[in-house]
């Protein structure tokens, strides 16, 4: 995810969607829930520092995106995480995959492959 979101790049930031750092957290939507469930107390600041982006990154994908999935009754498969990841869960639920997100899902698929390859 690190590798398509930000190409491994913790300074990265994405001005239309205020996407931060390596595995480019959305500040507004993520990182309150993070903050609340475990009684942190991160800013957005914090997201440039690659432990912590991934930290959260890892929490929302493989905890909090499977507890959306679940509660609207939808499969926990890995193409639903990047899905709700990519476009947010409520595209998810509306069975909307917008054309960026397909290329994600397929891109993901190829570095994996590569990744199991090397």
């Amino acid at each position: 995810v690190a590798q398509i979101e930000s190409n491994f790049n913790e300074r990265a930031y994405n001005k239309y969607s205020g996407a931060i750092g390596i595995c480019q957290i959305i500040p507004k939507h993520v990182l309150p829930e993070f903050n609340e469930r475990f009684k942190t107390h991160y800013t957005a600041r914090d997201l440039y520092k690659t432990e912590i982006n991934m930290m959260i990154a890892e929490w929302y994908i493989n905890t909090r995106i499977p507890e959306y999935l679940a509660h609207f009754k939808i499969d926990d498969k890995i193409d639903n995480r990047l899905w709700a990841y990519n476009a947010g869960i409520g595209n998810v639920v509306k069975h909307r995959k917008p054309k960026e997100t397909r290329n994600y899902i397929i891109r993901y698929h190829m570095i994996e492959r590569e990744n199991r390859w090397n």
